[in-house]
């Protein structure tokens, strides 16, 4: 049952519950096991929350923050916050449910990287791909390797993608397919982007 946290000018930066944890000899890597009850913050405000995971590691000098599902497949799960990544960033928070093998935050450069088997739900829609890169400061996203959109109204299947968050804008590339279903109409479109 340890409680561990970061901060950075007087900010927290990130707070971790875990069955147990060590710091190595030099003080530059922290790991922790059996993760529970993450937070991660940006600009002192909470943008992943619930953070469970098999393991994390957090770098001291570079402050990236990583976790971990593990071979027995136990993927991490958490809460992401992706209001501040749409076109009205002061806007209330929306949640949306992460499943993934793994995740990485780097501070200093504002980026995200969320890989192996990603899932994002929430209300209405699952995003799906291997590996999705975000540049917080851009606002995009990049899908990367089978990408599938599914939303109540049909589905988009590419091979990859971007998200413009200040847009709110997907554009997909590479065999994509889409199947849209609007009362008794279907439409199916195939192309290249």
């Amino acid at each position: 049952n340890t409680r561990v946290e970061g901060r950075k000018a007087g900010k927290k930066s990130w707070e971790f519950h875990a069955r147990y944890g060590w710091t190595e000899k030099k003080q530059e890597l922290t790991h922790l096991t059996e993760v529970k009850a993450g937070k991660i913050f940006q600009d002192g405000r909470v943008t992943i929350n619930n953070l469970t995971a098999p393991g994390a590691r957090i770098w001291k000098s570079t402050e990236v923050i990583e976790a971990f599902g593990s071979p027995e497949a136990r993927r991490l799960t958490a809460l992401i916050d992706l209001s501040r990544f749409g076109a009205d960033p002061s806007r209330r928070s929306d949640w949306t449910a992460l499943r993934a093998g793994y995740i990485k935050y780097t501070p200093s450069e504002k980026k995200s990287e969320m890989k192996d088997g990603v899932t994002l739900t929430k209300k209405g829609m699952t995003i799906f791909a291997n590996l999705i890169n975000i540049d917080h400061d851009k606002k995009i996203a990049d899908l990367v390797d089978k990408i599938r959109v599914k939303r109540q109204d049909g589905t988009i299947i590419a091979a990859g993608g971007r998200y413009f968050g200040a847009s709110e804008q997907l554009d997909v590339v590479g065999s994509a397919e889409i199947h849209l279903k609007s009362k008794q109409i279907t439409t199916n479109i195939n192309c290249q982007q």
